[in-house]
């Protein structure tokens, strides 16, 4: 239950929950998957003795398409 919240609310695992879909990957396959890293990074943070911080979002890149480009003013 808490992979399923956290592939909700958690862009970290959101993130990797959706690149293994897009992958094709099983669902099965990605909640254990998201388990799996829920125990890597836990542990790590007890290791370490850290809470949880949120990393910083990435910016978003929007590409432009030459058709969407400004003219070029005609002198």
């Amino acid at each position: 239950m808490a992979a399923l919240s956290a592939i909700r609310f958690n862009p970290v695992l959101k993130e990797f929950y959706q690149r293994l879909k897009a992958k094709g990957k099983p669902f099965k396959v990605i909640i254990v998957a998201v388990m799996r890293k829920m125990l890597v990074i836990l542990n790590a943070m007890l290791a370490h003795k850290q809470a949880w911080q949120m990393p910083e979002p990435k910016p978003q890149v929007i590409p432009v398409q030459a058709s969407a480009a400004l003219p070029m003013p005609v002198a």
